[in-house]
């Protein structure tokens, strides 16, 4: 094909560049599948089940549903729900759906920027120290600066008010994360040191990998 004829057919459309620098022929459509696929991971966010207090998934809109249950909770997730049912099971007492302002609301330039907030699932109150327990399967790409600020928040009252102990946070990403959440919870309620159980609960631990094993030849 010379440049010429090379040159005509982009321009008509009979073939074109795709996504990753490959020809294609026919309609251009790498835009449409980019789309396609940001649009279902958006949905897949958006399609998180919420279930009521006996765990069986909401289908209406959340607004209708409170019509019909004006004195019931009801869940963001399954394991938020799973894990109220395991805090009750175990006669551990805890508040939920406490909102945390971690920076308040501002004024710059004449317009008014509104406050972050925080508001995990649990708080468990201690003698000793506060413990936060949110449930958090995946966290989004703009969760650790929001955790940092969480931290920076705790940490900017603890010294404001002369604390020492700062509150526990920690994160129940699955159901077999509910006996170390149970075991560290009682631990701090007995003012028992945690002695590192608590890692695989604190945002971005990450297990360290065993090491390979060369097999004999």
């Amino acid at each position: 094909m010379k440049a010429k004829d090379f040159q005509a057919k982009l321009k008509s459309g009979e073939i074109h560049v795709g996504a990753k620098g490959h020809l294609m022929s026919g309609p251009e459509n790498s835009n449409i599948m980019q789309k396609n696929k940001f649009n279902k991971s958006k949905e897949k966010i958006a399609n998180r089940k919420r279930v009521d207090i006996n765990l069986q998934p909401i289908k209406e809109k959340i607004s209708e549903w409170r019509i019909n249950h004006p004195d019931e909770i009801y869940f963001d997730s399954m394991i938020e729900g799973q894990f109220y049912h395991f805090l009750k099971d175990h006669k551990i007492d805890f508040q939920m759906k406490i909102s945390i302002e971690i920076q308040p609301k501002f004024t710059y330039l004449g317009k008014d920027i509104r406050p972050i907030t925080w508001t995990p699932d649990y708080v468990v109150r201690t003698p000793n120290q506060d413990i936060i327990i949110d449930t958090k399967g995946y966290p989004n790409d703009a969760f650790p600066l929001k955790y940092k600020m969480i931290l920076n928040h705790f940490r900017n009252v603890g010294a404001l008010k002369n604390l020492v102990n700062f509150p526990h946070i920690w994160f129940v990403s699955s159901k077999s994360k509910f006996p170390i959440a149970l075991n560290c919870i009682k631990r701090v309620i007995d003012g028992k040191p945690l002695d590192g159980i608590e890692a695989s609960l604190i945002f971005g631990y990450k297990a360290k990998k065993k090491p390979k094993v060369k097999k004999k030849k």
